[in-house]
């Protein structure tokens, strides 16, 4: 597919991934929204960082599906890396002094949903940049253009 033309169907495909990816960083933002809402928020530097995966993520997750731009995409990505990354950090070595757990509430729902989005962004992400002209892949203007153009 490397240069090649994508034909309606594919994009119809590769939308419908995103919107898939999009809804796994919703739902992680969700779940941490309402462990912030439901006790997280009472534990330092913890609760507002817990607010914050919760804005952004939500935030991120629409601007993904309604600005359909690669930067969106990338910046999705990072999102639920730092997020799996920083859940790992506070199991294995302690954040802020807070040490966290496998079995805190909704740790396997969260990491799945964040594993999943990640995939699901790097795979449709990756056929996006493929499927672009090699002089269009180059230039730093096409990063801001519509990804499903």
């Amino acid at each position: 597919m490397s240069g090649q033309q994508v034909r309606s169907e594919d994009w119809t495909v590769i939308s419908l991934g995103f919107a898939a990816a999009a809804s796994m960083v919703a739902i992680s933002a969700a779940i941490h929204l309402d462990l912030w809402a439901t006790g997280y928020k009472t534990i330092p530097s913890i609760g507002p960082l817990f607010l914050f995966q919760g804005v952004i993520g939500a935030t991120l997750a629409v601007l993904l599906v309604l600005s359909r731009r690669m930067w969106a995409v990338v910046t999705c990505a990072m999102f639920t890396i730092a997020t799996i990354s920083g859940f790992l950090l506070s199991v294995y070595v302690g954040l802020f002094g807070f040490m966290d757990t496998f079995a805190a509430p909704f740790a396997a729902l969260s990491l799945a949903a964040e594993g999943v989005g990640t995939v699901l962004l790097s795979l449709f992400g990756a056929v996006v940049l493929r499927s672009r002209p090699r002089s269009a892949r180059v230039s730093a203007q096409d990063y801001g253009r519509d990804c499903w153009q």
